[in-house]
């Protein structure tokens, strides 16, 4: 199995011995080898060449909120501080922890607003087929 395919952004982590690639500059696959081993790119004069794979890794994909604050950043460093500093993106988390009042009421509110059903949840009871039971009181 490759461990990069065609089109995929790469970093280049060892340039040693190697002319005309550059550590930490990032190159555009152009094609893969059948074995894996080897890729070929654009160096840093502009010609193909094929190159081991292990002198690389894959760039992860930014997100858009990600890559929208380094431009900020940027633009603040290059102001000389006339842009305000940027505010880290919020990373959204995985799962929360929330009061089960609060559930319940967002559940009511859910009832009434989705399914036109005037009640209130009075308990949620987890069901095996990953649905929620919902008790419900006048």
């Amino acid at each position: 199995m490759t461990k990069f395919k065609t089109g995929d952004m790469i970093v280049c982590i060892d340039a040693s011995g190697k002319q005309h690639l550059t550590e930490g500059r990032e190159y555009e696959v152009i094609s893969c080898s059948t074995s894996g081993g080897n890729v070929t790119l654009r160096n840093d004069n502009g010609y193909r060449t094929s190159v081991l794979t292990r002198r690389f890794q894959k760039v992860e994909q930014k997100s858009t909120k990600q890559v929208e604050y380094e431009m900020k950043l940027a633009m603040f460093a290059a102001s000389g501080g006339l842009f305000p500093y940027p505010e880290a993106p919020k990373k959204t988390p995985r799962s929360i922890k929330i009061d089960p009042k609060d559930a319940k009421a967002a559940l009511t509110k859910m009832l009434k607003e989705v399914y036109g059903i005037d009640a209130t949840v009075e308990q949620v009871i987890g069901a095996m087929d990953k649905s929620l039971e919902l008790v419900l009181g006048a």
